[in-house]
């Protein structure tokens, strides 16, 4: 399964771990498991070369374009308050 995670600058670190560290978990299980199922492939996009996190970390990432994936995950911005929502 094909799987974009669109990153927005601001996005919440823990948000944008969490998913990427999931998805390799299972990817290593699948494999430690011997299962007969297609590893995810994940790419990190944006409509940017990158991305600045809530907490300042920069993260490089691809085009959102090409071949449409299967599924697209968008991680939380790290803000609160009803105004910069």
């Amino acid at each position: 399964m094909r799987i974009d995670v669109l990153a927005l600058d601001g996005v919440f670190d823990l948000g944008l771990a969490a998913i990427l560290d999931t998805l390799q978990t299972a990817n290593e299980l699948i494999e430690a498991g011997g299962l007969r199922v297609a590893p995810f492939r994940t790419r990190v996009v944006s409509v940017r070369r990158r991305v600045t996190t809530a907490q300042g970390l920069r993260v490089a990432t691809l085009p959102a374009s090409g071949r449409p994936p299967d599924c697209i995950v968008v991680p939380a911005l790290g803000v609160k308050m009803p105004g910069p929502l």
